[in-house]
């Protein structure tokens, strides 16, 4: 049935930034200053390896991004933000111990 439903076009399967991705339709999530919309995304898949390994990349990234500013700065405050943002999203999917008993 699901061989038969790629064929017609009913299902795909597409590489993402963090993981797969089964949307029909192009995208309108993804930009490129945030490419962890995809973790709170019914259409995507996301295994417990490359997926979260990517995440928790993306989010050493921003961690470091923020340790340039004091913590009064707005761009610290506003860094900050998304970072908790991607936790409470990936707390919500059942992703953050998994993500967390990686390190």
């Amino acid at each position: 049935m699901t061989e038969k439903k790629f064929l017609k076009g009913e299902m795909t399967y597409k590489f993402g930034p963090i993981g797969g991705c089964t949307n029909l339709e192009p995208c309108d999530k993804i930009h490129f200053t945030s490419v962890f919309a995809c973790i709170d995304c019914e259409k995507s898949i996301l295994d417990d390896d490359r997926s979260l390994k990517n995440i928790q990349r993306g989010l050493d990234n921003l961690k470091r991004g923020q340790s340039l500013f004091v913590a009064e700065n707005a761009q610290y405050k506003q860094l900050e933000a998304e970072i908790s943002a991607i936790y409470d999203k990936l707390e919500k999917r059942g992703l953050l111990e998994k993500m967390e008993a990686m390190s």
